[in-house]
């Protein structure tokens, strides 16, 4: 297997197992791969480093190479939540609820609630874990803001 970067028209970089180089170019061809961040099917082969038996190339700053990990995580994050998961805003701590209790279906969903509805949530023995509200969505820089108190949460099935 051969390893190639790879990255989107939206700048993401990512890796690519492949047999060889023409398998590679074909799917491209074929538009069969896409980023795992955003899913955009423009990708392109990047021009990889590596040495054998050389020194080494200077490693850029690692905490750029950290904050750019850590965005693209964020990234992928949110569109798997935006995808998998039903947005049911200030209702959560309802639905969840119903959900426990069987009135509603089980099934994934996310939103807001306040510290004591959480609390609450606890005592009733509903599932659930909280994530940082301030993820950035696909293709932005800045996190979304929303107040300390709020949290995306989702009850676990």
């Amino acid at each position: 297997m051969l390893i190639f970067e790879l990255k989107c028209q939206s700048g993401h970089i990512f890796e690519g197992w492949y047999n060889n180089l023409e398998d590679l170019e074909q799917q491209l061809a074929d538009q069969l791969v896409d980023c795992p961040i955003c899913g955009h099917k423009k990708v392109y082969r990047m021009m990889s480093s590596f040495a054998i038996g050389g020194k080494k190339s200077p490693v850029s700053n690692p905490e750029d190479e950290t904050r750019r990990s850590t965005q693209a995580l964020k990234q992928a994050m949110h569109r798997f939540l935006a995808e998998n998961f039903e947005d049911v805003g200030s209702d959560f701590f309802k639905e969840a609820l119903k959900m426990h209790y069987g009135s509603l279906p089980l099934r994934n969903i996310r939103g807001i609630s306040s510290p004591q509805e959480e609390e609450v949530l606890r005592d009733e023995g509903v599932n659930f874990f909280k994530l940082d509200a301030r993820i950035a969505p696909p293709d932005s820089e800045e996190p979304e803001h929303t107040p300390p108190h709020k949290n995306k949460n989702k009850p676990a099935n």
